[in-house]
């Protein structure tokens, strides 16, 4: 006989996969199991805690949550919002957080606070703590305005940075660990975390902050031309040829880009991620593809410049050469520079791309 879980779960999933993309919420799962399954006694009973019913509640519906919860901790599921679900997003490896580092580094700044006995806030309500005690495996938190503590553990830190991981870098507070103490803790104390501005989400700082960031991808995010050949762009463009999968390339792009440039620009060495873009050496919009050797990783303001042909990367050494409006600006100091590469040459910019680069933009004239 079918156990009451796995019919939870199985409805929970048929919504969950018809929606994708998009997130699903409690209450369509609710809805798919008053519709499709029969409901017990026991089901539509209150729960009991502490020996009285729960008011306002039901068993059935506290074990949908439950198998939400479990599917969570299974990393099946990820809970994006209160009472939002979706399936995992992926990351390239460049993006994720380490999550086996990450206590180490929790650990480490929490001696610091504890050592300075410096006092931080929630991030909405300003709730005061501070670092407690310390050991080897376990930090404790106090909480100043009522004079109560919380343990974190390295397991509560690892599963945190799991769950963040396989939301895409990006969800909703109250989702990484229920306890605001907690919470709060992580995001002070890991360097990779922040809150968004209204502190109602929590991002990693090594994620793209494109729009996209939003779970409305679907599932064909990789349907990408596997060889760039400059003479056969048509051809590529074929495999990408529904607006939506266009639109997925652009992420996925910028991720093999920042992977193969190790996060850094190709011409000025910035590693700032967040003034870091993927730009394509032919542009997209006439005709280039979102393949690893038809783009750079530069900094935002050089990309400007590749893009409107003030600078752009000699094929053979591949030098940077710059315009003659650019004379007598900062930007001479990259002048002749040879650019970081690839320390793979398969991914290295496409030699017949970079010259069609410098044809289309006249920049021959100043080799």
């Amino acid at each position: 006989m079918v156990s009451k879980n796995v019919i939870w779960k199985k409805n929970i999933y048929e919504v969950v996969n018809s929606n994708h993309p998009k997130s699903s919420t409690i209450d369509e799962f609710y809805d798919a199991v008053k519709q499709n399954v029969p409901l017990d006694e026991h089901d539509l009973t209150p729960p009991i805690l502490r020996g009285k019913y729960v008011s306002g509640d039901l068993n059935w519906k506290r074990n949908i949550r439950n198998a939400l919860q479990d599917e969570k901790d299974g990393l099946r599921l990820i809970n994006i919002a209160k009472g939002t679900w979706s399936l995992p997003r992926e990351l390239s490896e460049y993006e994720k957080i380490d999550e086996h580092k990450s206590w180490d580094i929790f650990y480490k700044n929490a001696k610091n606070y504890y050592s300075e006995n410096k006092i931080f806030y929630s991030w909405i309500k300003k709730q005061k703590y501070s670092i407690n005690s310390i050991s080897h495996d376990s930090i404790e938190i106090e909480r100043l305005d009522s004079n109560k503590s919380q343990k974190i553990t390295s397991g509560q830190i690892k599963r945190a940075i799991q769950r963040l991981n396989a939301a895409g870098g990006s969800t909703g507070r109250r989702t990484l660990n229920y306890t605001v103490a907690i919470e709060t803790a992580l995001v002070e104390l890991h360097p990779d975390l922040s809150w968004s501005k209204e502190g109602d989400f929590i991002h990693s700082r090594k994620k793209d902050s494109s729009p996209i960031m939003g779970f409305e991808l679907d599932e064909h995010v990789n349907e990408m031309a596997e060889i760039f050949n400059p003479s056969s762009i048509e051809t590529a463009r074929k495999a990408v040829a529904r607006s939506i999968m266009m639109r997925q390339g652009q992420p996925q792009f910028r991720s093999d880009l920042m992977d193969a440039y190790s996060g850094r620009c190709a011409i000025t060495g910035t590693d700032a991620i967040q003034a870091l873009e993927a730009a394509h050496i032919m542009p997209y919009a006439e005709g280039g593809i979102n393949h690893v050797k038809n783009g750079m990783i530069l900094r935002s303001d050089v990309h400007s410049l590749f893009d409107r042909g003030l600078l752009g990367v000699e094929p053979d050494d591949y030098s940077v050469i710059m315009s003659d409006v650019l004379t007598n600006t900062s930007y001479c100091d990259y002048e002749s520079l040879r650019i970081r590469l690839p320390k793979e040459k398969v991914k290295r910019p496409s030699p017949k791309a970079l010259w069609n680069h410098l044809e289309t933009h006249d920049l021959l004239r100043f080799n």
